[in-house]
């Protein structure tokens, strides 16, 4: 193999070994790309008035106004907050507080304090039912009477719940955060559609307890019209918590979904390394609200489970110290049926007696 020694574009250099000199002069150092978020520009306010602001970019930085979470509870958080049991302050949209003297915080004080009042005027004047049968009657009458007072145990869950509205307040925040987080890694709103059942539950959980209520008021006899109102606000009250409850486990749920479907997604695309610690943190932060939210209201929860308990333990009382009505007319009619057999033993005792006697004294003058 023969090595060119001749250089006809740069006639003045030789090629020593066949290798040009300028490929020894090529630079040394080479790209490397780090994994390593770039600084963003410094925003500059502009100052002539006829200078065009541009359109603000979401993805870079995203602005939520209002949080898709509290958006989606919202009906049920309006219910809550129109009975006094959710004081909860919203300055701006996205920003939630608990604020004593707030005006809803007002609001829910004299709400309770008047239905607190107009229950220990109830009180004072006891649930009268009169059935005409008799022990059906009795037994109704007992435990309504008894009930009417462990009923109301619902209404200490209240101040329960106002206790517990700064961390319910933290835990909305928290789900504000996360929402950012999740728009800025990837581009686009948290997809949480829980709306719609909010809405029925808003709506279907008040009538239903309410007709309730009104069906056991005109089916009963001389119960006071004016009694029906606690018993439909602890009945709101009881099933509206759980509908509350169940929304917030939807929520944890479909954003755990969400959130392991995309992270599916980023693995096929092999992309940065820094995803994966992205995704990471989004999953500790969600690991976190989900264990908030039972710290916030562990305390009223588990309070309205043991006025479940303290009500099926009552009502079982009741029905093994009340004989039932069945069982009595057996043993009364028992106890006729023995005075019959006793009484028609007794009578025919006396006839054959009176029938000997008579035998007798009929033989004896029959010698004489």
């Amino acid at each position: 193999m023969s090595l060119y020694t001749g250089n006809t574009l740069f006639p003045t250099a030789n090629i020593p070994n066949g290798i040009a000199s300028q490929m020894d002069d090529k630079p040394k150092n080479r790209m490397i790309y780090l994994d390593v978020t770039p600084a963003r520009t410094p925003f500059k306010k502009l100052t002539s008035p006829n200078t065009v602001v541009p359109l603000q970019d979401n993805l870079v930085n995203p602005l939520i106004s209002k949080d898709i979470i509290y958006e989606n509870i919202k009906p049920v958080f309006a219910i809550l907050r129109l009975i006094g049991v959710l004081p909860i302050t919203r300055p701006k949209p996205a920003v939630n507080q608990f604020q004593i003297a707030s005006p809803s915080m007002v609001y829910s004080v004299v709400l309770y304090v008047s239905l607190v009042s107009y229950v220990l005027y109830l009180s004072l004047h006891k649930v009268q039912i009169l059935r005409t049968t008799g022990a059906e009657g009795k037994f109704e009458e007992a435990v309504i009477e008894y009930l009417f007072t462990v009923y109301l145990f619902p209404m200490i869950a209240v101040p329960i719940l106002w206790y517990e509205t700064r961390k319910i307040a933290a835990v909305l925040n928290s789900w504000v955060e996360f929402e950012i987080a999740y728009k800025q890694m990837s581009g686009r709103s948290l997809p949480v559609k829980l709306y719609n059942k909010a809405l029925a539950i808003a709506i279907i959980i008040p009538i239903l307890s309410t007709t309730s209520v009104i069906v056991t008021h005109i089916t009963m006899v001389h119960f006071k019209l004016m009694q029906i109102v606690p018993y439909i606000f602890l009945e709101i009250l009881t099933y509206i918590l759980g509908g509350y409850w169940y929304l917030l486990c939807e929520s944890l749920s479909f954003s755990a979904n969400i959130l392991a479907e995309d992270f599916q997604q980023a693995l096929r695309h092999i992309g940065p390394a820094g995803k994966v610690a992205e995704y990471r943190a989004l999953w500790l932060r969600l690991s976190k609200i989900a264990r908030d939210t039972g710290i916030a209201n562990c305390y009223t929860f588990t309070f309205l489970m043991a006025t479940m308990v303290t009500y099926l333990v009552v009502l079982l009382q009741f029905q093994i110290s009340i004989p039932d009505e069945n069982q009595n007319q057996l043993e009364n009619g028992e106890e006729s049926i023995a005075n019959i057999t006793s009484t028609v033993t007794e009578a025919m005792t006396t006839t054959t007696t009176a029938t000997t006697i008579l035998t007798t004294l009929a033989k004896k003058k029959k010698k004489h």
